[in-house]
């Protein structure tokens, strides 16, 4: 809470939107400081910028666009490969790869909500795209079906029925396992 406090009093966040609650919505005041956190943001993960500097090349929302959902695991199992090794192996937790895969979305540019609030719960991420609306559970150490089982148990998509309607909803549960510190299972519906 003090980092966003500092970061909105610097002028790096912005005040997006205040709900009836009295909830703050942070968001960037541009794309050019939007990227330049994101970036010093995965240098810090990864703790290189080799990493960073081939992701930019690296198209992954082509992939998710077209729900090649294959290709785009490919491509981040290779992305979570290239991680240097943490000697403290309890940093490997769902937020620490939740972090990097919502980091290197919002790199990429992606429309992306990272624990979006519903009435039944919140949804690790909500990506945004402009074929496909992905509702993203992550699980560590357990399987990509009790991550499916999360989203369809606390009804996730009726927050975007219109998109399931249409056919453009893709429910997508990631299993990571912390002994091969990268994605192990994934199950798409």
């Amino acid at each position: 809470d003090d980092l966003k406090s500092l970061l909105l009093q610097t002028g790096y966040l912005t005040i997006a939107d205040i709900d009836k609650y009295g909830n703050y919505y942070l968001k960037f005041p541009n794309q050019e400081v939007r990227e330049s956190f994101t970036k010093e943001l995965l240098k810090l993960y990864t703790q290189s910028s080799s990493s960073v500097t081939r992701l930019l090349y690296l198209d992954m929302l082509d992939y998710l666009e077209e729900r090649d959902v294959e290709g785009f695991i490919s491509l981040l199992k290779e992305f979570y490969s290239s991680l240097p090794y943490l000697t403290d192996s309890s940093k490997y937790s769902e937020e620490y790869f939740r972090n990097i895969f919502f980091t290197v979305l919002t790199l990429l540019g992606a429309d992306i909500i990272a624990e979006g609030y519903t009435n039944r719960g919140r949804i690790d991420i909500v990506l945004r795209l402009k074929s496909y609306t992905y509702i993203i559970e992550f699980k560590i150490d357990e399987s990509a079906e009790v991550a499916i089982k999360q989203i369809n148990d606390k009804r996730y998509f009726e927050r975007y029925q219109s998109e399931r309607d249409k056919g453009r909803l893709v429910l997508l549960g990631i299993n990571f396992s912390t002994t091969e510190r990268n994605i192990e299972s994934y199950l798409v519906q």
